[in-house]
């Protein structure tokens, strides 16, 4: 697995989440007529609207030192902060950006880099990500690439890949110019061999170098978390390879930890290492050994984590003779200044045969093994804050000077000031070990990201945040909340969280990780850091509503409100099965049966709502004979909100499928509803919880690498459209999207059907691998823009967008603004804006490029021009069902266009109990790009209704909580309705049902769903 999904920033704690509103848009079951104004029908991309690039800054974790005096940072990274770059960035001596140097950005990862003499690189470990979902380890593969000069991939180097998913940890060059690749793997390019194989200068495999097998104390060889080598191979001046790692044996012969390989790869039964014992042996997880070094008497140095010695049973280093024994005269036996020692990340011996070493400081021990007392041992921060890691140690210039890198931003300056900012590389003197304060680095680097949770507001600016690992102390904007202009530059001025009250629930510490808008303007938003309260409700202005009061022991990723100011939130974040979390919150939620809540709209935890105790947490919990938890199975969300408050809900089983649920009001399985269950593919991560019955525990927490349901719209008759990336539903072939009845079954209805639905035309599908749909809104003239994965629709090309027509067939009008990329890992967001326009977050790109991730706006064509001022009314002409639609606003402080468009009400959603649909074609998106004040009155003529059907009309919009009645006035001599609210966007006519004499009510104009047989 690539270290950009394996291995974040160890000892980096963060939690975050995200919030996703589902807009429910008003639809009509009747055939809409042709509209009485015409319309237009293409979307076009916004190209005045220019978002900058966002990344989450994190240092790399790893920088190596380069023959000319360059350096590369990479390994926890995939672009400079500032600028998009691929996962390996070069820097020139001085620290500046070498803008002379690119790599692909279709790479999410590497994990080693080498210099060549030659000026290139040879980089492993290079892992790519298909369509956001990474391969299970046991079928992954990364690549060994050669890197031109400027970075390109030299196509003469000869394809390498490791064929198991299994890291590449380290690389080193002999004499010969073979190339040594080592970590974790135990095939290359489908040859079977453990740990270690040698390329030939071309890249190909050395036909002359045998297969090592390797045996590990506890996982077998290979397995997810199975052993290897963690430190880069060192050839001596015999030809022969010392190899480190935490192995048990290599060929079958006992080895711990350190072995010695012949130069044809087969095991020198000469060296036999004995004498010590690496720490966590005996528990069969032995510290892997992370340097090694040869001094010029022969004598080999091994770093890593030993036990002996007088600081808690540990020494950093052993030194072994020729023949593998341990010479007991070198040795270090106290606690390493000035922070202790966690382990040795990597040597480097000096001219005077000195050995430094580098971990939570950097130190300097004499040929004896003593501490150099005279050699400054720094601080490495985080944020100036104590303490963090160097990972690698170089000589350069000479021999006079030491460069470091590693997962730290700062040096020696814990607490500040400052002594200028060194993210993930610092030089030091090698004389005395002072830091070379000259040497600062140009820019930070970082994982790219994009808004997870945006909205456009009437005055055109787009309020947006973030969700993602590493945000805590860098992230992409202030607080990770954030405002575009209408043009979509930063607004730096905006900072609202920066002057929250310190005592209030929140606080100026809050990081906001996603937002909900409600119909008042305010903002529901959630994060971490808070005060008393990881989320709160922002007032119009930007300020805490003092009435809102969060519950403190409530954190979730997803919200989705009801209409009665409720709100189902759902705790699963994906961005945080991190195996670094010491107590992960995915699983802890599972462990508590808090996977999905309710809160009151006052803020408080509504205890009347539980998710199944019964049924669902003990049907994602394991336990042993004795009671004691092992397994934990996370992944799960809620996706709509259906009939009599009951919410669909899909969670990872503990038999390792995925269940489509429904959730009664109270939070127990809805036996009416016929659950289903989905194939997945599943990672584990071992982590902390508390489990209840027997206190802190480790568990193997596994979690689905992707969810196949990702979404879900509610239509008429309590019907539901869902999407994701599944191949079927109940047996029924249905390739992401279908529409299914209220007692769960795939709906066969032929007024809704998508065909062949998501198809991949160049990517493979495999049996759990499949094109995806993951996002739909209700678009121009009852059409339905739908994104996803696929790279085809129903047999049409499609660039993972389309728009359908109502009954699910492809809209052949419409050309795709935008494409998205193959291999970016980015999730995608789509909402339909409050001003008609789309936004669209995510790995998309402009079709003359593959720039992403980016952030865009997809524009509707323009409507009736609207000028600035007082009391303006828009005329906006006659549509569907009424002979005229005109719009008064009370203020408009800039001018634009609004449209009104009749839309397909089967996309509006559930209607409010007791209504129904007043006419045919009597449901419309009204939307403008000008900026306004509120309020705002819409009328409607609807002179087609007989006088009674009118009199009992009623103009219901959607505020984003569903439908409300919003009628303000009727003149019934003109049959004109009007409604008086604060936003736009959908509004639809409804009538109370009427009832109907005798013993059994009147069937409304809906059919009704087809009994199961």
């Amino acid at each position: 697995m690539n270290p950009k999904i394996k291995n974040v920033l160890a000892l980096l704690v963060l939690a975050a989440a995200s919030i996703t509103l589902v807009f429910a848009v008003p639809h009509s079951r009747h055939p809409s007529r042709t509209p009485k104004r015409p319309a237009g029908n293409s979307i076009t991309l916004d190209n005045n609207f220019n978002a900058p690039f966002f990344a989450t800054q994190v240092p790399s974790g790893r920088g190596v030192l380069l023959p000319d005096g360059k350096y590369v940072l990479f390994f926890n990274i995939d672009t400079a902060a500032d600028r998009a770059t691929g996962p390996v960035i070069r820097y020139n001596a001085d620290g500046s950006f070498d803008n002379s140097f690119s790599f692909s950005r279709d790479y999410a990862g590497i994990g080693a880099v080498v210099g060549n003499p030659d000026g290139k690189l040879i980089v492993g470990g290079a892992g790519k990500v298909i369509y956001g979902v990474s391969d299970p380890p046991a079928r992954s593969t990364s690549d060994i690439l050669r890197l031109n000069l400027d970075g390109s991939i030299d196509p003469t180097f000869e394809p390498t890949q490791t064929t198991d998913g299994a890291e590449v940890r380290g690389i080193a060059l002999d004499p010969n110019g073979n190339i040594l690749i080592a970590g974790l793997f135990t095939a290359v390019n489908q040859i079977t061999t453990h740990g270690i194989v040698r390329l030939l200068p071309n890249g190909g495999i050395d036909p002359d170098f045998n297969p090592v097998s390797m045996t590990c104390p506890i996982h077998p060889f290979g397995a997810d978390h199975g052993c290897g080598l963690w430190a880069d191979p060192v050839v001596d001046a015999d030809g022969k390879i010392i190899i480190g790692g935490d192995f048990i044996a290599v060929n079958g012969a006992a080895r711990t930890c350190v072995a010695r390989l012949n130069p044809d790869g087969t095991l020198d039964q000469t060296f036999n290492p004995s004498g010590f014992t690496p720490f966590g042996l005996s528990s069969g997880t032995p510290r892997p050994i992370r340097g090694i070094a040869i001094q010029s008497d022969g004598k080999i140095v091994i770093g890593g984590r030993f036990e002996g010695g007088n600081c808690n049973n540990q020494v950093p280093l052993v030194r072994l003779n020729a023949d593998g024994s341990r010479d007991g005269s070198y040795i270090y036996a106290d606690c390493l200044p000035p922070n202790g020692m966690f382990q040795v990340r990597s040597l480097v011996k000096d001219t005077n045969d000195k050995m430094i070493a580098v971990g939570l400081s950097m130190w300097r021990f004499n040929i004896d093994g003593s501490l150099d007392n005279t050699f400054h041992n720094p601080v490495f921060a985080f944020a100036q804050q104590c303490c963090y890691e160097a990972f690698n140690v170089a000589l350069g210039n000479g021999g006079t000077q030491l460069f470091v890198g590693g997962g730290f931003t700062d040096v020696d300056d814990v607490g500040g000031p400052s002594n200028g900012e060194r993210f993930g590389a610092a030089k030091f003197n090698a004389a005395d070990g002072s830091l070379d304060t000259g040497f600062t680095t140009s820019g930070r680097v970082g994982w790219k990201i994009e808004p997870n949770s945006f909205l456009r507001q009437s005055n055109a600016l787009t309020l947006i945040s973030f969700a993602g690992p590493g945000l805590e102390h860098y992230p992409p904007v202030s607080h990770a909340f954030g405002r575009l202009s209408s043009t979509g530059e930063l607004d730096l001025t905006f900072d609202p969280i920066a002057s929250f009250n310190p005592n209030g629930p929140l606080g100026p510490n809050f990081l906001a990780t996603g937002f909900m808008p409600f119909s008042d303007g305010a903002v529901l938003i959630t994060g971490v850091n808070g005060v008393t309260a990881n989320y709160g409700r922002l007032l119009p202005d930007g300020s805490e509503d003092p009435n809102f009061h969060g519950d403190a022991g409530v954190t979730f990723a997803n919200a989705v409100p009801r209409a009665d100011g409720k709100m189902i939130v759902s705790q699963y974040d994906p961005n945080l099965n991190d195996p670094n979390l010491l107590l992960n919150p995915n699983a802890q939620a599972v462990v508590d049966g808090t996977e999905v809540r309710r809160i009151n709209a006052t803020g408080s935890l509504d205890n009347t709502f539980q998710l199944d105790p019964n049924n669902i947490v003990p049907d994602t919990l394991v336990r042993d004979g004795n009671g004691h938890l092992v397994d934990v199975y996370v992944g799960s969300s809620v996706l709509a909100l259906t009939a009599n408050d009951t919410v669909l809900f899909g969670y990872l089983s503990r038999n390792g499928t995925y269940r489509l649920v429904r959730l009664n009001s109270s939070g127990s399985i809805d036996t009416s509803f016929d659950g289903q269950t989905f194939p997945v593919q599943l990672a584990f991560n071992i982590t902390q919880v508390n489990d209840p019955v027997f206190g802190t525990t480790f568990v193997n927490m596994y979690y689905p690498l992707d969810v196949p349901v990702k979404q879900a719209k509610n239509v008429l008759d309590n019907k539901v459209v869902l999407m994701g990336s599944f191949a079927s539903y109940g047996g029924v072939t249905a390739h992401g999207m279908l529409r299914i009845r209220p007692d769960g079954s795939a709906d066969p209805d032929s007024s809704f059907s998508v065909g062949e639905g998501a198809q991949w035309t160049v990517t493979p599908e495999t049996e759990h691998r499949h094109p995806s749909v993951d996002s739909l809104e209700v678009g121009l003239n009852n059409k339905l823009l739908v994104t996803g994965t696929f790279e085809a629709f129903n047999n049409a090309l499609a660039p993972g967008i389309i728009s359908l027509n109502p009954d699910g067939s492809i809209d052949h009008t419409f050309a795709a603004p935008v494409q998205r990329q193959k291999f970016d890992y980015q999730p995608a967001f789509l909402k339909r804006q409050p001003d008609g326009s789309f936004l669209l977050s995510g790995p998309y790109s402009r079709l003359s490029d593959n720039f992403s991730p980016s952030f865009f706006r997809l524009l509707l064509p323009p409507g009736v021009p609207t000028p600035p001022g007082t009391d303006v009314t828009v005329d906006l002409g006659g549509s569907g069902g009424a002979d005229d639609i005109t719009v008064n606003f009370n203020d408009v402080q800039s001018g634009g266009t609004t449209s009104a468009e009749l839309i397909d009400p089967e996309w509006a959603g559930e209607l409010p109990s007791g209504y129904q649909i007043a006419g045919a074609d009597l449901a419309f998106e009204i939307w403008t790009t000008a900026t306004y004040g509120p309020p705002i009155q819409i009328c409607f003529v609807l002179s087609e209704l007989n006088p009674a059907t009118f009199a009992a009309a009623r103009i219901f919009h959607n505020d984003g909580t569903g439908l409300v009645d919003v009628t303000s006035s009727k003149d019934f001599a003109t049959q004109t309705i009007c409604a008086t609210v604060n936003s736009l966007s959908p509004f639809i006519v409804l009538r109370p049902t009427r009832p109907t004499p005798g013993p059994r009510p009147r069937p409304t104009p809906h059919p009704r769903p087809t009994p199961r047989q």
